[in-house]
């Protein structure tokens, strides 16, 4: 069994929907996706042993969040300003979504996830003895995809 460790990967994106990705700069950590199903009850008055019956249903995909070091100047990744950030993309209109691609390389190979998603969710932290920080999250919106590389 193969151990890898988490510091190795990165997490790109396209705003414009494409393959030219750039690296979001200055994540701490990292977490998801966080995919679940929904459950369907087929459960009705015919059946007598009294337990509820499920099928799987469809898979939400759920979402990315991680932690980033905050740069409220930064042009690449974190800025509204510039109308280009993580921070501009939650208030934009979302008929086009980013593409965003997670890798992590470890001992002797690459995972990379990559899927369509968008900005949900930025919160500030400016804490009186740190550094300030966010909290993004990134919704994903349809089927991702895992490809293992060398």
């Amino acid at each position: 069994m193969a151990n890898h460790p988490g510091h190795l990967g990165t997490l790109s994106w396209d705003i414009a929907g494409g393959t030219s990705y750039v690296a979001i700069a200055q994540i701490r950590d990292l977490s998801g996706p966080s995919f679940s199903r929904n459950e369907i009850e087929i459960a009705d008055r015919s059946m007598t042993n009294y337990y509820n019956e499920y099928l799987g249903g469809r898979v939400d995909p759920g979402a990315i969040s991680f932690g980033l070091t905050w740069d409220p100047i930064s042009t690449t990744s974190h800025a509204q300003a510039t109308g280009t950030g993580l921070l501009a993309d939650l208030e934009t209109d979302q008929c086009t979504q980013a593409t965003w691609q997670w890798q992590v390389d470890g001992c002797g190979g690459t995972a990379t996830f990559v899927f369509s998603g968008f900005v949900s969710g930025y919160d500030i932290d400016a804490p009186f003895e740190d550094v300030l920080t966010a909290e993004v999250t990134i919704k994903i919106s349809g089927k991702p995809t895992l490809a293992i590389g060398p």
